[in-house]
């Protein structure tokens, strides 16, 4: 792969100097061959063979500059890196074959998880409308290039979810999603059991609110949710609410809560994810937040429902040999939490207390 990029292309690499050297790695990262979503495709799948076009034609191997600059270069440009797979090489054959011993052999193949793939083309504009979703689609599988969000989602949902009679745990085919990955501005679908799920994986950064420019990011070690017809189902922290509920701890955020995301709904519930290691501790959640100048916001995620009891969190029913069975409204739709969007929780106020849903149904 040869990459022609204008400001790449003004370099001369008459004399390779590791400064050089440096210089060329930092124009290549801020790049617009860099910030567009098919470039960081096909260098993620060309990652073996990229080459820089320079000066005079020059031409440049970019595992060469980057081996200079780890051997003698500035540490501070090198961990830059670590952000962006597509710039490394794949594994050699042994660490393939330790790769192929873990299940992790699709990353050489030039494959991505969901989360992955999402949050590295959140902020890499694609080219054309519809584009962003292609390439999110090629990033995880070349089995079928699909064209829009909703189909990219429904391909991916399994069937209702069973409980295994030799270990007990619950399984499904569908896909797996890290709850953290989904708390971010990206815009959701308006279509019913999917709700949750992001529209597109890039979005544009605004200044509005606090969580208007919400990054997503891969999810780190929080728990996963499955993505069934009737929508994710997953384990969160919970705290519900009537929307009518005035509590004075808590008076400024429900206020503004109530006025963004619950108009017309009669119960609200804020969720946060759930980290895998701390509930095999069997602690809490490692909550995060973002700066709001002065104060710290912990991220939320606003639901709402009109059930006339709000009695949805522990919805499915489980036994050995049925599918789980939904609680169903007069419209013969599966009832479940309406996902309404994230909220930065201002810290003034005390955050509510938190219990463990299980099996918790967003639609």
């Amino acid at each position: 792969m040869l990459v022609c990029d204008r400001d790449i292309m003004e370099l001369d690499l008459s004399n390779m100097t590791t400064s050089i050297c440096e210089t060329l790695l930092v124009t290549a990262i801020v790049s617009d061959w860099n910030t567009r979503a098919w470039t960081f495709f096909e260098a993620f799948r060309a990652r073996r063979t990229i080459h820089l076009l320079c000066k005079n034609n020059a031409v440049v191997s970019l595992r060469q500059v980057i081996q200079t600059v780890y051997r003698k270069g500035m540490l501070s440009i090198g961990i830059v890196l670590l952000a962006m797979p597509h710039f490394l090489q794949p594994f050699d054959d042994r660490e393939l074959a330790r790769a192929k011993s873990e299940g992790r052999q699709e990353y050489q193949a030039g494959y991505l998880p969901i989360e992955t793939s999402g949050n590295l083309l959140s902020h890499r504009p694609a080219s054309r409308p519809g584009d962003d979703v292609v390439i999110w689609s090629l990033l995880i599988s070349e089995k079928t290039v699909i064209h829009d969000a909703e189909t990219f989602w429904k391909t991916m949902q399994g069937p209702a979810l069973q409980i295994s009679t030799v270990t007990g745990r619950i399984f499904s085919s569908g896909a797996s999603i890290k709850t953290k990955y989904l708390v971010s501005s990206a815009p959701r679908l308006k279509t019913r059991g999917l709700g949750w799920a992001p529209a597109s994986p890039t979005f544009r950064v605004s200044t509005q609110s606090a969580t208007d420019g919400l990054d997503g990011f891969d999810g780190g070690t929080s728990k996963s949710g499955w993505i069934t017809p009737d929508g994710l189902v997953a384990d969160w922290l919970l705290w519900k609410f009537e929307n009518t509920d005035m509590r004075q701890q808590y008076l400024r955020n429900l206020a503004r809560i109530r006025t963004q995301f619950l108009q017309g709904y009669r119960w609200g519930a804020l969720l946060c994810p759930i980290e895998e290691e701390s509930h095999e501790r069997g602690g809490d959640s490692n909550n995060w937040w973002i700066d709001g100048g002065r104060l710290r916001r912990t991220i939320v995620v606003v639901c709402g429902t009109n059930e006339m009891d709000g009695s949805v969190v522990e919805k499915y029913t489980f036994n050995s040999t049925e599918p789980t069975k939904p609680k169903w409204d007069e419209n013969g739709q599966a009832v479940g939490w309406e996902w309404r969007g994230v909220y930065a929780w201002d810290d003034v106020e005390p955050l509510p207390e938190w219990q463990r849903a299980r099996k918790l149904l967003i639609v």
